[in-house]
Parts: structure tokens; C-alpha cells; sequence
């Protein structure tokens, strides 16, 4: 054979790079790590209804806590007086200045429990003009809470609709944001 007078110079030639894609386990590191991690993103969607749902017990827990320790207010007085003469009379004489829906919320746990009002007393008998409707709505009120029934539990069972309708209150404003944070905000969409 023949050799040929050229010296062939060996030439090292990179291999092309290639592409691949990565897999979930090759960027955490290991299987463990994608399973830790699927994990951390399950836990941070579950946090704001657990959050939302702690701090509505603790409002509960607070604001009943508060609704048995708390003595009467002024205004009370009248509202639960009020109240009660509404459900049981369907007469709308006293306390005519406010609407009657948080007085009759209040009331429907007192007369559904059977609460005593005297309608023969003079508070209510002589109520029935305007001017007197509004003296005798604080007393015919302070006979209702504080002298013909129970003072701690009528209190409390007046008390226990405005618990209930402030925690709806706060769990509307939960489902309000939590809609608002669903929203994607883009230039475009304004």
C-alpha cells in the first residue's frame, strides 16, 4: 500500500449541544422536592379560608364573650322593648324614629322563647300618640328587659341575632376580597 504524502492532522470537533427540556425533578433536585413543593402550593391555596375561618371564631369567641360581660346600653332599652311589641302586637308605635328590622331580628329569639310583656300596664296604654310613644318606649322597654323577665337571659338572647349577623358580615367581606384577589388587573381590561 501506498501511504499518501499528506499527514492527516487529527481535528477535535465539539458534539453539538443539545437540547433537551428539563424535568420537574432535574430543577428541584430530586423527587422528593417536587412532591415538598406540590405540597407548599396546596397549603398556600387552603391558608386564606383557614386564615378567614380563625379570624371569624375569634371574632365570635370576642364579640360573645364581650355580649355576656357588656351591661345593657341605653338604647337597648327601647329596641328590645320595641321589638318584642312588634312581633307579638303587630303594632308599630314605639320607637317610630329607626327602622324596624335590627328591633325585630332582635326580638324573634325573646318571643320564639316566650318573653312576658304586659300590654295592660300603663307604658303601653297610654303610648299610643306620638309624644307619648316616645316616653313609653323607655319604660315599657325597662318592664320588657328588666322587670317582667329575666335580665341576663333576655339580654342574651336579644344580643345573640346581631352575633350572628356580624359574623355573616365578615364572612361577606371574605368572599368579597377573595373575589377581588381572582381579578386580574391589566391595562387592558381598564
Amino acid at each position: 500500500m501506498r501511504k499518501s504524502a499528506h499527514k492527516r492532522i487529527p481535528v477535535q470537533v465539539e458534539p453539538a449541544p443539545r437540547h433537551r427540556r428539563r424535568s420537574p425533578r432535574s430543577l428541584t433536585g430530586s423527587r422528593r422536592n417536587v412532591h415538598r413543593n406540590a405540597y407548599v402550593i396546596f397549603a398556600m391555596k387552603q391558608t386564606p379560608p383557614v386564615l378567614a375561618a380563625l379570624l371569624l371564631l375569634l371574632m365570635a369567641i370576642l364579640s360573645g364573650g364581650a355580649a355576656l360581660r357588656e351591661s345593657i346600653t341605653v338604647d337597648e332599652v327601647a329596641h328590645i322593648g320595641a321589638g318584642v311589641s312588634y312581633l307579638q302586637k303587630l303594632d308599630l308605635r314605639l320607637n317610630q324614629e329607626h327602622p324596624p328590622l335590627a328591633k325585630v331580628l332582635a326580638a324573634v329569639p325573646l318571643v320564639l322563647r316566650g318573653v312576658h310583656a304586659d300590654y295592660s300596664d300603663v307604658s303601653w296604654t297610654v303610648s299610643n300618640t306620638s309624644f307619648n310613644a316616645m316616653l313609653g318606649e323607655w319604660a315599657f322597654g325597662h318592664y320588657v328587659v328588666l322587670r317582667w323577665n329575666n335580665r341576663v337571659t333576655t339580654l342574651l338572647w336579644a344580643r345573640a341575632p346581631m352575633l350572628a349577623l356580624t359574623l355573616a358580615l365578615g364572612f361577606c367581606v371574605y368572599l368579597f376580597a377573595s373575589w377581588l384577589s381572582a381579578l386580574s388587573f391589566s391595562p387592558t381590561s381598564l
